[in-house]
């Protein structure tokens, strides 16, 4: 059902956007979750009209680390998500909002976070969901912006059921071409 789900989205995506005229395309990085234990993230975009933008992005963190005691911490994750961005002003300028579809697994441990990760760690496989989030895109020139935004979203994983938690936290270049 989940990949059905996800590849409608995506043939939803490519089809309005290969309708849309004066297209514009874009790709980011997030600089906040590279510094988070070298997450690689990549994001690609494309406006379908002069408010709206379509979104397909990835994160992947493999990494463990082994403490002096022996021990290892580690925020492993894989993840991949779609959506649709509504800007009040114009695409790629100004404020926006996020709706997507994420679908999400990951493996934390070593370090405690209070009410969401003790020093045992938290491990969901499959978690699948709805997200929101805002933000603001500031233009540095004609092709690079510096984007801030924060989200959160909604996850059904199977071995720990539906919870409401943070996605995201952003501070993201952006080229524009």
């Amino acid at each position: 059902m989940k990949k059905y789900l996800v590849t409608a989205l995506v043939c939803g995506l490519l089809f309005v956007s290969g309708t849309a005229r004066a297209q514009k395309y874009s790709i980011q990085t997030n600089v906040l979750d590279w510094a988070t234990l070298f997450t690689f993230n990549l994001e690609g975009g494309i406006s379908m009209s002069q408010h709206f933008s379509a979104h397909l992005g990835f994160r992947y963190n493999p990494w463990s680390f082994e403490k002096s005691n022996g021990s290892s911490f580690k925020l492993q994750q894989t993840a991949f998500y779609g959506g649709v961005r509504y800007w009040p002003w114009y695409v790629n300028s100004g404020f926006w909002v996020v709706a997507k579809l994420q679908y999400q697994s990951f493996n934390y441990g070593g370090f405690s976070i209070p009410g969401i990760i003790d020093e045992n760690g938290w491990q969901g496989s499959g978690g699948f969901g709805p997200g929101i989030g805002l933000g603001y895109t500031f233009m540095l020139n004609e092709s690079v912006n510096l984007e801030v935004g924060a989200g959160g979203w909604v996850p059904n994983y199977r071995d720990l059921g539906l919870r409401v938690l943070p996605d995201f936290l952003s501070l993201s270049f952006v080229y524009v071409f």
